[in-house]
Parts: C-alpha cells; sequence; structure tokens
C-alpha cells in the first residue's frame, strides 16, 4: 500500500468509532431481547409467604375466610386469571375487575388495549414499565366503570379500615390495592392485586395475587397493607395506593 493509500489518523478513528458501535449495538440488542424474553416468560417458582402472612390455602387460612366479610370472594376467583407477563400484574387486575363487575368475560389480558385505555398507557409502556396508580384508574374507566383512586398516606389507619370493611360487606363494587412488596417482606417491586375479603377480629385483608407464578394469596395485617401503599412510585413521584372500582 502506498502512501496515499494508507488510511489516515481521522480514518483509523472513525473505524475504530464504528466497531465500536457495531459492538454496542449489538450488546444492547442482546440485553433488550434477554430483558423482553424474561418479561414474556415468567417462571412458575412458588416462593414461601414471609411469616407475617397466612396462606389461603392453609387450615388457618381456610378459618379466617369462613368468617370473613367476603362479598367479593367469589365474583373475584370465578374470573380469576393470573398475570400472563412479569409486568401485567395491572393489565391482570384490572381484566378481572372488569369482568367480575359486568358479570362475564368481557375482555381479556391480550385484548385488554383498545384505543381508549391504550390512551392511558400503552401495550408498549405497560410491557416494559407497568402503570402508575392514575393511570390504571384511568383504563378501568375507559372499561365503562367508575373508579377512584386513593394514594397511601392520604388517610389514617382507622379510614382505610372503614373503607374496607364496607367494601367487603357489599357485592356491587370492588377495591384494588397497589402496594411495595419489599414493604410486605415479598420480592419484588410495586404490584397490583384485588382485595377479596376482610378478617374484622385480625385485621387481615386477603390479597387475591394475581402474581400466581410467585406467590399464593394471602392474608395480610391491614396496618402492613396500609405502609405499603404509602410507598414512592418512581414513575409518578406519588405514593402507591388503592383503587375503589364500581358500576356507573
Amino acid at each position: 500500500m502506498s502512501e496515499e493509500e494508507q488510511p489516515s489518523g481521522a480514518s483509523k478513528i472513525i473505524r475504530v468509532l464504528l466497531a465500536i458501535a457495531l459492538i454496542a449495538g449489538g450488546y444492547y440488542a442482546y440485553s433488550f431481547g434477554a430483558r423482553a424474553y424474561a418479561i414474556a416468560n415468567p417462571v412458575k417458582s412458588l416462593l414461601p409467604l414471609p411469616e407475617s402472612h397466612v396462606g389461603l390455602n392453609t387450615d388457618a387460612g381456610s378459618l379466617l375466610l369462613k368468617e370473613s366479610a367476603r362479598a367479593d370472594y367469589l365474583r373475584l376467583t370465578s374470573v380469576f386469571r393470573a398475570q400472563q407477563y412479569r409486568s401485567y400484574c395491572g393489565v391482570a387486575t384490572g381484566v378481572m375487575s372488569v369482568n367480575a363487575l359486568k358479570g362475564d368475560d368481557h375482555v381479556d389480558q391480550d385484548g385488554w388495549f383498545s384505543d381508549d385505555v391504550a390512551a392511558h398507557r400503552t401495550r408498549w409502556n405497560t410491557f416494559f414499565g407497568g402503570m402508575t396508580l392514575s393511570e390504571f384508574a384511568g383504563m378501568i374507566q375507559a372499561n365503562g366503570l367508575e373508579a377512584t383512586h386513593h394514594h397511601g398516606g392520604s388517610e389514617s389507619l382507622a379510614a382505610f379500615r372503614e373503607i374496607i370493611r364496607k367494601n367487603m360487606e357489599r357485592a356491587d363494587d370492588l377495591l384494588v390495592v397497589n402496594y411495595s412488596r419489599k414493604a410486605l417482606d415479598q420480592k419484588g417491586w410495586g404490584h397490583f392485586s384485588p382485595v377479596a375479603a376482610y378478617h374484622v377480629s385480625s385485621d387481615r385483608a386477603l390479597i387475591l395475587d394475581v402474581g400466581a407464578h410467585k406467590y399464593e394469596p394471602s392474608w395480610v395485617k391491614l396496618e402492613r397493607l396500609w405502609a405499603a401503599m404509602a410507598t414512592p412510585d418512581s414513575d409518578s413521584g406519588k405514593n402507591r395506593g388503592y383503587v375503589l372500582i364500581q358500576k356507573k
């Protein structure tokens, strides 16, 4: 190669940068694909419940159910479907809520994102980042139901206890909680699930966990749940909380 044909210092730098960009692009594509695969394929591996929880499928849990206010229990369990993706706890909870109140298989997780629902949060953004409390409420409203969301810490434990007690005595409304799993000594981050029953004397709520690949339904102390809802959601900058749902 003559001197005129030899690459200049600038062209060498450009070639190195292009090579780095190709390598970085390939690594990003691999990382992105691996993340998407992990979200789309949750591994079923039931974890033991924390000591503070009482599993529904235990003798103690069954007794709590028998003695509880559970107007929503049968309605919810008849349409229960676990979340199909790791990020779809809000979607699974929304589908269950709509089907429970409308009395049929009105919608499923694949068909959840109608144009009206996607106006609050797209399928893509939900798949990779879940949803916030207010986005969940908006999606429920887009399905023709009334939904009011309340951020954790906005009211006292006594006030929340009265709300959940009344809700579990009526069959025409539902209560969905958005809480921190870590605050309940579980593995994971923010999570959505419906409340299916309330046991007055032990002050425990039954969380019908849609993350069935990880945890079974369990009874949790209401004070712990109340505190777990009063935790910040980094996406919204506000606390998590609960949503009251009913027919219009």
